[in-house]
């Protein structure tokens, strides 16, 4: 049962305090009930100190056709690191080494219809963009971007950019800029 729970997408549902409740519920109802999850993201830059980013496809429910970061919801009895290290496989397609992986912080955003604990990571990859191999049914384009030019476009709340200019993305920066891409 547990692998077919997982493929339907289920999540664990948390409380205020971002602890499981013991109740599980799938992706849609938690966000149609507006119910407590965690999700994760990683920052994936590479040894020039640009930024990777994702072009989602345009058959994506949530903002299609935009640029954004690596994420995913945490799936049920999954921990934040393996569901960054599925996501990142899966959608680009490399190897993270686990050990590497800096832990950046946890965002609380009480969004209407996504409200969500969001561990944020950042990662130095080796890999050149030719080694990446993209998700097709998610994704139509990688790309390392220059990090000013992002977050600039991000602050100036580009619309071809999922990163907008809210708490959770100040943070995202402020962080960077205070402790540095390295």
């Amino acid at each position: 049962m547990g692998s077919e729970i997982k493929q339907k997408e289920y999540l664990d549902v948390l409380d205020e305090q971002g602890n499981k409740t013991g109740i599980v519920k799938s992706r849609g109802e938690i966000h149609k009930n507006n119910l407590w999850h965690r999700e994760v993201a990683v920052l994936i830059f590479n040894l020039e100190g640009e930024i990777l980013l994702q072009k989602r496809s345009m058959d994506k429910k949530d903002a299609p056709g935009v640029w954004a970061l690596c994420a995913g919801h945490v799936g049920l009895n999954e921990t934040p690191l393996e569901t960054l290290y599925k996501e990142v496989k899966e959608e680009v397609g490399i190897d993270i080494d686990i050990k590497k992986l800096t832990y950046m912080f946890t965002l609380r955003n009480n969004e209407e219809g996504n409200r969500h604990f969001i561990d944020i990571f950042k990662y130095i990859t080796e890999d050149k963009i030719n080694e990446f191999k993209i998700q097709t049914e998610e994704l139509t384009a990688l790309r390392f971007f220059n990090y000013e030019e992002v977050k600039k476009g991000a602050l100036n709340n580009d619309p071809n950019l999922f990163l907008k200019n809210d708490e959770p993305t100040r943070c995202i920066f402020a962080w960077i800029d205070e402790k540095g891409i390295y």
